[in-house]
Parts: structure tokens; C-alpha cells; sequence
């Protein structure tokens, strides 16, 4: 009975395996739609395709039909994308969307769009619903092609039906059936002369009806359709936006700005020579992007010295003037010579005199704004003689920490912030959600009581933590809290972060300082400036080729693998750098230089760091977004 029983199960897994491997494939025309262009690139990852033009704050996930190939619907997306709405095409396990319905939560996890649409067509069109229907508050909308719902829509979600007179495959008497589901100010669409297939481009399809429009016209009264209608839904978010939320949020790190350092040759990517440039440029940008404010991380200066905070002071009073208001922090390089004391008698304007409350032992502050209250943390890292405050106490080594008294400050700003309902915006040098920071023999990068002080930001629902001190910008996430640490500004690609906090939430996105723009207007006659990112992109070839050649002394590979090698270097760097690896992670395993250049970075640095970089990047570098607790 028991291997009557197998057999049965073993026929039944057969059968359903062979109805599985049958499916429609796209048709010929389908893949000219899976090449980048000028207006739209197209990059493939784990997860399927993405399409992403000039918008950026709508995109569109999508679910395909029933065993149908996914590359079917590239005609209809990239369009889209072109119009202004990106798009992401997911490839679904033996292509059945139920398969995989909760997809739409890894893409809307690893980037950093405002508005998030869902769609599908047919049996993904469904499935789409019942996601829709138990994750609405991560949606603005949901697009059925030829579906129906398969539970009650939230009010709250703007509904899109699109369906053509000749669909001799969608069961109608359930469709109309499901019309009782939807949002009570659902928007439908019936195409004359349209089908069921025709939203796609895989052929006629078993049981469906005639068309009298070809495949092209009706996709492109639905791409049409969907611009419309997302367009719309755009327009009524922003006008129905709260102004209180309306607020952007410039934040860099590691300036390390050194008047005395005059050389404009690039060193290992720094260009440390242009330091004084770019600080400039930095406020400029910051202040056309709209920036509320700007925060400073740590690291204002390459050295304590008097002069130097001086000479940054001065910048940050004319960016005040021009409208910019500024707020700075100490990191381990803005100490000795100069004492606590000192430091913050020149950044007096910046932060120390307008905080509602200071830490007595440390430098830390908080500061009351109408917008948002922003607890700036001293972390310490400097030198023993630096520390002169009165109730600073005694310390062994001049690592990084938060003391006990300055755990219990921090606490009583965190209840005050919440007692005015205000967000929160925290900052500190050095980072906290990394293992590093957790070791104590990690000198230079353990934080004592950083966990501790992680803690107390979940605790009270702080969801950001903002750093740098690394120099490389990185994201870690940890049981609710995420730590966004900025770039050292001085090296490729010249870049900060810019924050959105809109209507309870906050989205977090790299900004790279339009150095050209801020050169032309200035005045600046510098060459290097007048076209910076030309300019530091054949630095980065060039120390790619450096570093190549260099490491194939000791491990030999040929000229052109060498020329190969190098470019695989550029691309993942300049990727890296980007924010663009995570999904363009397989193209560069691809290229010719991949496996001659770990052949000859075999032993060194850049050998284990770019595989790992390769594994283990975040999709997060990109972009995401957080929300933020109306308190």
C-alpha cells in the first residue's frame, strides 16, 4: 500500500511538474524592451527586471500573468518607465505569481521610492490584490489587467481596473462580482477591441477573444492610462500633504577641511587639495536642493588646530547668511590642540548656543527646532588633553564612548522630545551598529555603551542613526534601528546624504555635490572643477589601472587582462560608489576583467573586499525609507 501510495504522489508530482514547464514565451519583439537606452536602463537582478527613467519618486511592481515568461511584459513597462514611472517586472517561481506574492516586499525594503504601485495582469493581477488587501499602508495604488480582487480594497488605496471588451478569458461573472470589493472611488478602463493576451506580448492565448486592435495599441492605451492615473495620484498626495512633514535634511561627514593643504593632485581618490573648493561647493549644493538645515558628523577639520575651525566657521557663517542654517558635531581629528571648551566657543552659532539643553560632560546637545528636535552626540575618540569641560570625568585611553551621565542626558531629551511630539534626528561620529564598534579591541572604532545607546534610540522609537568616521558610506539595519553612515567628502564621489521627512516618513538618498554647477557660478576658471565628475572619474581609471598593475607584480597576468582587470575595478568602484551595485551585481561578474583581477588581487585588500562587496552589498545604498513615529 505504501509504495502504491508513492507511486501516486511520484505521478501526481510528474504531472504537475510537466503542466508547470509549459507556459507562453515572449514573443521575438519582446526583448529589443530589455536594453537600456538613453532615457531608461534596464538592469536584470535575482528578482527580475528593473526599468528606471527620469522619475524618481513612483514605481511600479509588477505581477504577470500565469504561466506566461515575465519578458512577455517588457513592451508595456518600458514605456512606463519612460514616462515617468519606474518599473520592476518580477520573475515568479515557475512563472505563478502565488508562488512568490509577497515579492513586492523585498523590492519596496531595498528602495527609496515615495509612492509605491502594485499591478498584474490575470491570475498575477490576483494575486497583486491579495497582497494589496494585508500590506495596503505600503501602497499608493494597485493596477488589475484583466483581474479581479480577491478580497475587500482599503478605502484608503487608489484602484485602477483596466480590462478590454474582447476577453474571452477573464471569468466576467466573478469580475463583476468583485466590483463590490473595491474602493468606493475606483477608476475603470475598458478597452474597445482590446483582449485578455494583449497586454502582454506572448500570442493568442487558449479561450480568448478576437481582438480588433493590435497588441501595440493596447498596451499603449494602457501605459496612457496608468500615467494618467499615477500622475493624478501624485497630485492629490501633494496636495493633501501635511506642511509640518514637509521638511529636507542635509547631512555630511568627514570635511576634514585643512587650509594649509594646497595640492591639487589626487591622492588614493582624495582630493584633499580641493578641500577648501568643496566645502564651499557642499553649502552651495545643500542650500539649491532646498536643504532645512545641514548637519555636520564629525571630522570638520584635518587636525584640532585653531586656525582651521577658524577657517570653517567663517564658511558656515555666510552659508547661515545665504539662508542655511548649520549644526556641527566634534569626531576624533577636531581635537588637540583644540580643547572641548574652545571647540565649542567657535561653533558657538552653530548648534551649542541654540540647544535647548547641553550634556555637562561631554559635548553633546540637543537642539528644539519647531520641525524636529535633534540630539547631536559627542562620542568622544580624542585626545585625553582635549577633554577641559568641568564635569567631564577621568578617562584611561581615548577611545570612543558614552558615559553613564551622558546615557541619563540623553534619555531626559529623548522623553522631552516626545512630550512636544517632535521626531527625532540623531547624530554621532562614530558608528554604532557595527561589529567594529562592539569590539573593544577594535581601536579607533569601539564605542563603550554603544549598545546601550542603541538601546535607548529603539526604546523611544528613534528609527535613524546618522554617523561616518569610516570614510565609506555604508547602511546597517538591527532590530529596528538603521545607522546611515556618509561618505568622507573629500574623496570619489564627492558625496551627503539628503533626507525627506514627509508626512510620517523619512527617506534617506544619496546626493552627489554638483561641484561643475556650484564652479560655473561662482566664477571658479579651475578645469578640474568645471567638469568635476569627468575629472574624478579619470581618477578613479587611472588608480584602477595603478592598482591593478600594481598587484600584478606579484601576481602576473597578461596586457589585456590587465586592461580587463581595471575596468572590472572602475565599474564595481564607480558602481559601488553610486549607490548602484546591488543590482548590477551579475553584470559585473560578467565582465571580461572579473576573474583576472581576483587572480591578481589574490592576497591583497581590494582582492577580499570587492568579492565581498560583490556577496554582501546592501540594496539599501540606493535609497530607502523609514517611518517616523508621529509622537
Amino acid at each position: 500500500m505504501a509504495l502504491i501510495t508513492a507511486a501516486i504522489l511520484l505521478l501526481l508530482a510528474a504531472l504537475c511538474f510537466a503542466w508547470l514547464s509549459v507556459y507562453y514565451h515572449a514573443q521575438p519583439g519582446a526583448e529589443k524592451y530589455l536594453v537600456s537606452t538613453d532615457t531608461v536602463r534596464v538592469e536584470h537582478s535575482a528578482d527580475g527586471w528593473r526599468f528606471d527613467g527620469p522619475g524618481e519618486d513612483t514605481a511600479l511592481i509588477f505581477y504577470p500573468g500565469a504561466k506566461v515568461e515575465a519578458a512577455a511584459y517588457a513592451p508595456l513597462l518600458f514605456p512606463l518607465a519612460e514616462g515617468g514611472v519606474d518599473a520592476f517586472l518580477v520573475e515568479m517561481p515557475f512563472n505563478i505569481a502565488f508562488f512568490d506574492w509577497c515579492a513586492a516586499d523585498r523590492l519596496i525594503g531595498a528602495y527609496a521610492y515615495r509612492n509605491w504601485l502594485l499591478a498584474g495582469h490575470s491570475l498575477g493581477g490576483a494575486t497583486a490584490s491579495a497582497y494589496a488587501g494585508t500590506h495596503a499602508e505600503k501602497l499608493r495604488g494597485l493596477v488589475l489587467l484583466a483581474a479581479f480582487t480577491t478580497g475587500k480594497m482599503d478605502e484608503g488605496l487608489a484602484f485602477l481596473s483596466v480590462c478590454g471588451d474582447r476577453d474571452g478569458v477573464l471569468n466576467m461573472p466573478r469580475y463583476e462580482k468583485s466590483r463590490a470589493l473595491w474602493p468606493g472611488d475606483a477608476q475603470e478602463l475598458v478597452i474597445p477591441g482590446g483582449n485578455h493576451a494583449q497586454f502582454g506580448s506572448y500570442g493568442r492565448q487558449n479561450g480568448d477573444g478576437e481582438a480588433t486592435i493590435s497588441p501595440e495599441e493596447q498596451q499603449r492605451i494602457t501605459v496612457d492610462a496608468i500615467l494618467q492615473w499615477a500622475a493624478a495620484q501624485r497630485a492629490e498626495e501633494s496636495a493633501a500633504l501635511p506642511e509640518a512633514w514637509e521638511l529636507r535634511i542635509a547631512v555630511a561627514s568627514d570635511l576634514h577641511l585643512d587650509p594649509d593643504n594646497t595640492n591639487k593632485n589626487a591622492v588614493a581618490l582624495s582630493a584633499a587639495g580641493y578641500n577648501m573648493e568643496l566645502v564651499d561647493a557642499l553649502l552651495w549644493d545643500a542650500r539649491e536642493q532646498g536643504a532645512a538645515f545641514l548637519l555636520l558628523t564629525g571630522d570638520l577639520v584635518n587636525g584640532g588646530r585653531p586656525h582651521r575651525h577658524a577657517a570653517l566657521a567663517e564658511k558656515l557663517r555666510q552659508a547661515e547668511a545665504a539662508g542655511l542654517p548649520v549644526y556641527v558635531l566634534p569626531g576624533n581629528h577636531d581635537l588637540a590642540p583644540v580643547g572641548q571648551q574652545e571647540f565649542a566657543a567657535f561653533y558657538a552659532d552653530f548648534g551649542f548656543d541654540e540647544a535647548y539643553s547641553r550634556d555637562l560632560s561631554s559635548l553633546s546637545y540637543c537642539v528644539m527646532r519647531e520641525d524636529a528636535a535633534l540630539l547631536m552626540m559627542d562620542m568622544g575618540g580624542y585626545s585625553l588633553g582635549a577633554i577641559d569641560l568641568p564635569e567631564a570625568g577621568k578617562r584611561q585611553n581615548n577611545e570612543a564612548f558614552l558615559s553613564e551621565e551622558t546615557l541619563r542626558w540623553a534619555e531626559t531629551m529623548l522623553r522631552e522630545a516626545r512630550s512636544r511630539g517632535l521626531p527625532v534626528l540623531c547624530a554621532g561620529h562614530f558608528n554604532l551598529l557595527t561589529q567594529e564598534s562592539r569590539n573593544p579591541e577594535a581601536s579607533g572604532y569601539h564605542v563603550e555603551n554603544g549598545e546601550r545607546f542603541a538601546a535607548l534610540l529603539r526604546k523611544y522609537g528613534v528609527p535613524l542613526f546618522l554617523s561616518g568616521h569610516t570614510h565609506v558610506r555604508a547602511v546597517y539595519r538591527e532590530e529596528g534601528l538603521t545607522e546611515q553612515v556618509t561618505e568622507y567628502l573629500l574623496s570619489y564621489p564627492t558625496g551627503y546624504s539628503m533626507l525627506d521627512m514627509e508626512d510620517g516618513r523619512l527617506r534617506c538618498l544619496p546626493r552627489r555635490v554638483d561641484v561643475s554647477a556650484w564652479a560655473g557660478q561662482s566664477g571658479q576658471r579651475d578645469p578640474a572643477l568645471l567638469d568635476y565628475t569627468a575629472w574624478q572619474q579619470e581618477q578613479l581609471r587611472s588608480y584602477s589601472e595603478e592598482n591593478v598593475k600594481y598587484m600584478a607584480q606579484r601576481n602576473p597576468i597578461g596586457k589585456k587582462e590587465q586592461e580587463q582587470a581595471a575596468a572590472f575595478f572602475y565599474a564595481v568602484m564607480d558602481a559601488f560608489w553610486r549607490g548602484e551595485l546591488y543590482e548590477r551585481r551579475e553584470e559585473m561578474r560578467a565582465m571580461p576583467g572579473y576573474d583576472p583581477f581576483f587572480r591578481c588581487a589574490e592576497g591583497y585588500a581590494y582582492g577580499w573586499w570587492l568579492r565581498d562587496l560583490l556577496d554582501n552589498v546592501s540594496p539599501l545604498l540606493k535609497g530607502y525609507t523609514l517611518d517616523m513615529e508621529k509622537r
